[in-house]
This record gives C-alpha cells, structure tokens and sequence, in this order.
C-alpha cells in the first residue's frame, strides 16, 4: 500500500463533507427569504453542525494518523532497510553467518517481525 493511500479514504470523507457544508451554507442563505420560518432555519443549522463537527473529528484522525506514520512507521521502515542494507554487507564481507546459521535466522526472524509490525500499523491507519 502507498502512503498517500494511507490516508485516502479520510481525506475523500472530509472533502466530501466541506462540499456538503458549502451546500448547506448555501441553502440557509436561500432559507432567509420570508417564505421560510425560524424553524426550518433552525434544521438547517443543525445538520450544518453535525456536519462541521463530524469534518473536524476527520481532520483531528487524518492528523493523528498521520503523526503515526512519521513517527513510527517512517522510522521503521528507514530502520528496517538499513538493517536490510547491513545484513547483505555483513553476508558479502564474511562467512559468519555460513559460520552461526542460528544468528542470521534471528535476524530474518526479526526482519519478519518488523516487516508485520509496520503492516501492521500501516492496516490500523487505514481503518
């Protein structure tokens, strides 16, 4: 999955809701004419709220998760591919791990883990 569809499906719900905001801004200046009491005003009104205040939960998540992608899963990866990097050096250079295949099984085993950590956190951003 690439990052910017990471944050895709929130970022489509949050421009959809401005765009039904700014139909609702529009229909209450249209409602402001004598044929329309308070009362229809007044629902209106209360669906534009409902609708800023459900957009600001969104933006507050999309920026949570985005936090957690710099914090952690760009951090990871930067790490887990530098680990990566180093292991093939290491394999290139030396016969230590021909030499301690229970060494380089650790290491792929982590490698493993660390790749289904990042999956992991990348899923959880996703939902």
């Amino acid at each position: 999955m690439k990052n910017n569809e990471l944050f895709e499906k929130l970022e489509n719900e949050i421009k959809t809701l401005q765009d039904q905001s700014n139909g609702l801004d529009q229909l209450y200046r249209c409602i402001g004419r004598d044929v329309f009491d308070d009362e229809d005003r007044e629902i209106v009104k209360k669906q534009q709220m409902s609708t800023a205040t459900t957009k600001v939960e969104l933006e507050q998540s999309l920026m949570k998760k985005k936090n957690i992608y710099h914090t952690k899963i760009k951090s990871m990866e930067l790490r887990l591919q530098d680990r990566q990097l180093q292991l093939e050096e290491f394999s290139k250079q030396s016969s230590l791990f021909r030499e301690f295949p229970d060494v380089l099984d650790f290491f792929v085993r982590k490698q493993h883990r660390l790749n289904e950590t990042i999956a992991s956190i990348r899923q959880k951003l996703v939902t």
